[in-house]
């Protein structure tokens, strides 16, 4: 349903822009729609990039009504999509997470390539930069997956259209569970824009719930290895469940340590979000088997 709906927006958003093209060409073929594509395959959050570009361009081919498995690669079957009979041509850019390398690709893009729509990203910051940027040229950003409530709040702007839900939802599904582990809880966030305006919208609905948090919330940069001192600190306040707001790489390295400190041994509940990705898959063995979470399909 969410692939149906974007392809149909920009089906929508592409007619007013073709009709000005065609004002000096009328064959669609010759006009494509060019799409700026940002993602991050270099960075943490590289599982993210991978799936936002192989899943939107696999969205375009479905929504087509192309049968994949009749061409011999993905990009041969992108050929023959057509959006207001225009055919498509994505520009995809490794951004790193970085925002201001995500706001200069943009920029260029829009400049150098004539790229009409903005896609992305995997880095609730990076989204945020390529929102100003969006605005700036009065483009369509269409945001995903980056999850930060003030993407579509305190950010948002008539050119931002959001195709993936935000840490608001995420929190709503978890309020059940201050019933079953108890009112104290600790949050534990990667120090950037999703970690801390997820801890943010949890820390703002979860009370609705019944739900107290010990303290302030625990950050950590998100390229973090070494978890030893924050598990200390949840050990110490003995919370009766620790909420976990992180992503990508160093998911891994993380839920690894808290088994090894055996902080569910302790009686404190593991709460977090688990992934569609192979991230989780790695990360989560068969002893962990009684974590809390939402899952969060990309």
């Amino acid at each position: 349903m969410k692939r149906i709906s974007l392809v149909l927006l920009i089906l929508m958003l592409a007619l007013p822009i073709a009709g000005s093209a065609f004002a000096q060409d009328d064959d669609p073929e010759a006009n494509p729609l060019r799409i700026g594509l940002m993602v991050d395959q270099s960075g943490a959050l590289t599982v993210y990039g991978y799936e936002l570009e192989y899943g939107f361009k696999l969205g375009l081919v479905y929504q087509s009504g192309l049968d994949i498995n009749e061409y011999e690669s993905l990009e041969d079957a992108l050929e023959d999509v057509r959006i207001a009979g225009r055919p498509v041509e994505i520009f995809v850019r490794d951004n790193g997470s970085v925002p201001d390398t995500a706001a200069s690709q943009a920029r260029e893009l829009i400049e150098v390539e004539g790229v009409e729509i903005l896609v992305g990203a995997p880095s609730s910051g990076v989204t945020v930069a390529l929102q100003q940027v969006a605005a700036d040229y009065d483009v369509i950003l269409f945001a995903a997956p980056g999850a930060s409530p003030s993407i579509t709040g305190d950010n948002f702007n008539l050119n931002t259209f959001r195709v993936c839900r935000n840490s608001f939802q995420d929190a709503a599904a978890l309020g059940i569970l201050a019933q079953q582990v108890g009112p104290r809880w600790m949050i534990l966030a990667a120090d950037y824009e999703f970690g801390r305006a997820s801890a943010g919208a949890f820390q703002a609905l979860l009370p609705n719930y019944g739900v107290e948090f010990v303290q302030e919330p625990l950050y950590g940069a998100l390229d973090l290895t070494d978890f030893t001192p924050f598990l200390d600190e949840i050990v110490a306040a003995q919370p009766d469940a620790v909420l976990v707001i992180w992503a990508g790489a160093g998911t891994l390295p993380l839920f690894q340590q808290i088994e090894e400190r055996g902080l569910r041994d302790l009686g404190i509940a593991i709460v977090g979000g688990t992934d569609s990705n192979d991230t989780s898959a790695v990360a989560l063995s068969p002893d962990q088997v009684g974590q809390y979470g939402f899952i969060v399909y990309h």
